[in-house]
């Protein structure tokens, strides 16, 4: 059987509440994985238990479950966070909007892993257009909480084009106390021609020690073409991202833990 069918077959905790199994927390490492947002007023689905499916864990993420480094192992948590929408009004800026409320979800998921004994030094939070945003918003906040940030695509508050006044001032409030982090450990996936952020919004990112940032074209990675039914922004669920991206997170989650010893 190929890895790409094998890859199919997901995990019966994903999208539970419960944590998933560990044989050996302290020798599991954990890729808390959190995926993107729709309308603030709107409940975000959960889609867990599909493959690859847009409000699920990606099939790149997916490969790395039960892989080795070393002596330890690779556990995907992939789960459907309490909060389903935001309160943020733009008219007055009041309100909480689903990206800081994600970010609180996440941290109490990271927490209750720490409590079952995997430590911080091996948890990964990993997260797609707003759970990218909301996990960098986290670990820029509470730098010791988790070893580094792999984020696709970070965005949120939709669309560049057409964002509105009130969204576009969070957008800039929150992107300035990202880069006031004096150190942010993070892979960032910028996609170029991305309707909600490109490579050239999220290079304040790279400004911040620890950030690397990741440049990839939206139609064809090296050799690989990519299939044009995606969107630049869903790119990491193509296949020629896939493909192409696999290893370099496997070796760039070899170096952070080296890099944590």
């Amino acid at each position: 059987m190929t890895p790409w069918a094998a890859a199919q077959v997901l995990p019966a905790h994903y999208g539970q509440s419960e944590l998933p199994p560990l044989d050996n927390p302290g020798k599991t490492i954990l890729l808390l994985f959190s995926h993107g947002s729709g309308q603030e007023f709107v409940n975000d689905p959960c889609e867990m238990q599909k493959y690859n499916a847009a409000y699920g864990v990606p099939a790149i993420v997916h490969d790395l479950y039960g892989q080795a480094v070393g002596d330890l192992k690779i556990v995907v948590d992939g789960y459907c966070t309490p909060t389903r929408r935001g309160y943020y009004n733009m008219n007055d800026h009041s309100g909480d909007p689903k990206v800081m409320l994600r970010a609180n979800d996440i941290e109490a998921r990271a927490r209750s892993f720490i409590a079952a004994g995997v430590p911080a030094k091996q948890i990964f939070l990993v997260g797609h257009s707003a759970g990218g945003w909301a996990s960098l918003m986290l670990k820029a906040r509470n730098p010791e909480l988790a070893n580094s940030v792999i984020a696709f695509a970070p965005a949120f508050a939709g669309q560049r084009k057409g964002r509105k006044p009130g969204w576009e001032w969070l957008h800039e409030k929150y992107a300035g106390e990202i880069q006031k982090a004096t150190r942010l450990d993070a892979m960032v996936f910028a996609i170029e021609n991305d309707a909600f952020e490109t490579p050239e919004h999220l290079k304040f990112l790279s400004t911040i020690p620890g950030v690397t940032q990741v440049v990839v074209p939206d139609n064809k990675i090296g050799q690989v073409a990519c299939d044009s039914s995606t969107s630049s922004h869903a790119l990491v669920r193509n296949p020629c991202f896939r493909h192409t991206q696999l290893d370099r997170l496997k070796q760039y989650i070899e170096q952070r833990l080296q890099d944590a010893q």
